[in-house]
């Protein structure tokens, strides 16, 4: 997700020589087929920060060693007597799946479960650590987005397939009864799991329907800190009230929860409902997307898989809509909200960072294991 520029402006900061060993051994060149221009086909490295550890890398055991590093950090803080922030972000479950030996064949949900067991495994190691520990500690455990439902599904033939890329059908993963995935503004997209443990602080076993977001996370961070927000304008909220005080309804129920794809607003939360102004699948290059005027409405408290949209169309005879009253001042509402947010924003809009796929460093190999020489075939294959 950072990208390979952000490697390659580190090394442009470095000596000569340690320029000359990153191009050799990083930037590996060949012809495609019709010998019009130059490939770059790495393996994918592996990176300490911007200090390069191994080429390819072993996908097996890079969970391990997250788990192993985030240990030897929190036994360095206490040591220290310092706090600490931690964030640990797995590869697992995502696409392409690998796991450790140990771990292969241990779930009856295949590759996918093997993943999930070991991640589960993983996080229990580091909360084990995390216990021992005389600290007081927050920790929450989420997720960026929802599974990949069908990961392959609308991928250019030219730039992946399931065969090369070994990714499964299955192996993205399942949203149950939420509709869509990663990518999407579905529920199936944006609706994860959130856990948050603090003893002697939350409440144990406790569940809550409050509408929230990871961006909430940054201010409730500095309230509980005591310390001053930052002079910009945040998208989040505090939701102390949600952990401490068992508050049901989050501090967005009465406002409104924008959900962005790319560069336009797609959705828009506001208590129960949400209207989604654009339905897009997820990443699916044949899906340019619907627009929907009036809004597609679901009540997602009542139907979270967002099967049944409230009937807002001009569907009548004489061509006035069927909508109920209540739902066109939600609708006015709902519009008037986001012309403010947007006019907030001004122009030019902002560029969307999510650029154009390069699958050449995309990882490779049979599902579930890893070979050095396996990953230098793939690549010299070219079959992108």
């Amino acid at each position: 997700h950072l990208g390979q520029e952000l490697i390659l402006d580190a090394y442009r900061e470095k000596a000569e020589e340690d320029l000359i060993i990153f191009l050799v051994c990083l930037i590996l060149m060949k012809k495609d087929i019709q010998g019009l221009f130059l490939r770059i086909w790495p393996p994918v490295p592996l990176y300490e920060n911007s200090t390069f550890v191994e080429q390819p890398f072993n996908a097996t055991d890079i969970t391990s060693r997250y788990t192993a590093n985030s240990i030897d950090f929190i036994n360095e803080a206490d040591a220290a007597n310092q706090p600490y922030f931690l964030h640990v972000a797995y590869e697992n479950p995502h696409v392409p799946l690998f796991t450790s030996p140990e771990f292969e064949g241990v779930s009856r949900r295949g590759f996918y479960g093997d993943s999930v067991e070991e991640m589960d495994a993983s996080v229990g190691e580091i909360m084990s650590v995390v216990r021992s520990s005389t600290k007081s500690t927050f920790v929450i455990f989420t997720s960026d987005n929802g599974a990949w439902v069908n990961a392959n599904s609308g991928l250019s033939n030219n730039a992946i397939n399931s065969d090369r890329s070994g990714i499964g059908t299955y192996d993205g993963g399942s949203n149950g009864m939420l509709f869509e995935g990663k990518g999407s503004t579905y529920e199936g997209g944006v609706r994860v799991p959130c856990i948050f443990w603090w003893p002697d602080h939350i409440s144990p076993g406790v569940t809550s329907l409050a509408t929230t977001s990871a961006l909430d996370f940054l201010p409730t961070f500095l309230n509980l800190a005591s310390a001053p927000l930052p002079d910009v304008v945040l998208d989040g909220k505090d939701m102390s009230s949600v952990l401490f005080e068992q508050d049901d309804y989050g501090p967005w129920y009465g406002d409104y929860l924008f959900f962005w794809r790319e560069s336009q607003v797609y959705a828009v939360r506001n208590g129960r409902y949400k209207l989604h102004y654009i339905t897009r699948s997820g990443f699916n290059i044949s899906d340019l997307g619907t627009a929907h005027d009036p809004p597609l409405i679901f009540d997602v408290e009542s139907d979270a898989s967002e099967k049944y949209p409230i009937d807002c169309a001009n569907n009548t005879d004489d061509g006035s809509s069927s909508c109920p009253s209540e739902m066109l001042t939600l609708i006015n509402n709902t519009n008037q909200a986001l012309n403010n947010h947007l006019a907030s924003i001004g122009n030019p809009m902002p560029t969307p960072q999510y650029g154009p796929q390069n699958w050449t460093v995309v990882p490779c190999c049979p599902r579930g294991s890893f070979n050095p020489a396996d990953a230098i075939a793939y690549a010299q294959a070219g079959e992108w």
